[in-house]
């Protein structure tokens, strides 16, 4: 089975469903609350979520994705993803 090894930097603080990063994005250990679109979740699954989803991008750019290439720490509207 091969191996993906994804950069888990900024996973525990970005929406999974938006990108946006925040500190506060983080309620507590064990909870997620995005502060753009309210997506709110268990924090290790969204966590979960976005090294999924990096490591379905690596696999199809054939590179390392990292988190920063997608993150939106700003209010501007977020990235169109790719989907499949």
């Amino acid at each position: 089975i091969p191996v993906i090894l994804v950069p888990p930097d900024y996973t525990s603080n970005t929406c999974s469903q938006c990108h946006y990063m925040h500190d506060a994005n983080r309620l507590t250990q064990a909870w997620f609350k995005c502060q753009e679109c309210g997506f709110c979740w268990g924090a290790d699954d969204n966590s979960a979520i976005n090294i999924r989803f990096l490591g379905a991008e690596s696999t199809c750019r054939k590179r390392t994705v990292w988190m920063q290439e997608y993150l939106h720490t700003d209010r501007r509207k977020p990235l169109r993803l790719r989907i499949g």
